[in-house]
C-alpha cells in the first residue's frame, strides 16, 4: 500500500503546518487585499491564532474550480512559496485543508447589512412602487 504525500502522518504530525481553509465570504465594502500571504500565514503560526486573508475576484469563478482557483492563488504568492521553502528544509511539510464538504461560501456581515438595509432593497422598492402604481 503506498503511503499518500497530501495527508500527514502520525509520526510527523507534530512537526507539519496545516492551513485550514474554513469558508469564503463575500463583502460589498472593498476589502483591500492581503498584500502577502505568506507573511500573514507566518505570523498567524508564530503567534497560533486563526487568520483571514483577502483577495479579489476578477472573473466569476466556476464552482467546479474553486480549488485550483485556490492552489493558484497561493502558489502566485512569492513569500507564501518562501515559507513553504524553508519549511521542508527544516523537515515540515506543509498542508492545506479543505472541508471534505467543500468550504462553505457566505455573505459576509457587511453584505448581509446592506442587503437589509433601506439601500439595498433599493430594486425591490421601486417594483413596489411601480406594482402601486399599476392596481
Amino acid at each position: 500500500m503506498k503511503k499518500q504525500e497530501s495527508v500527514p502522518s502520525k509520526d510527523t504530525i507534530g512537526k507539519d503546518k496545516v492551513i485550514h481553509l474554513t469558508d469564503i465570504k463575500f463583502h460589498t465594502t472593498p476589502k483591500r487585499p492581503t498584500p502577502s500571504l505568506g507573511k500573514k500565514i507566518r505570523k498567524c503560526f508564530q503567534d497560533n491564532t486563526p487568520g483571514r486573508i483577502y483577495n479579489s475576484l476578477t472573473e466569476s469563478l466556476a464552482l467546479e474550480n474553486y480549488k485550483s482557483f485556490i492552489l493558484e492563488m497561493l502558489q502566485r504568492d512569492q513569500d507564501l512559496m518562501k515559507m513553504v521553502q524553508e519549511e521542508n528544509a527544516k523537515g515540515c511539510k506543509v498542508f492545506i485543508e479543505i472541508p471534505k464538504e467543500g468550504i462553505p461560501v457566505l455573505l459576509g456581515e457587511d453584505t448581509i447589512k446592506f442587503l437589509k438595509g433601506k439601500n439595498g432593497r433599493r430594486i425591490s422598492r421601486k417594483r413596489d412602487k411601480i406594482d402601486k402604481k399599476n392596481t
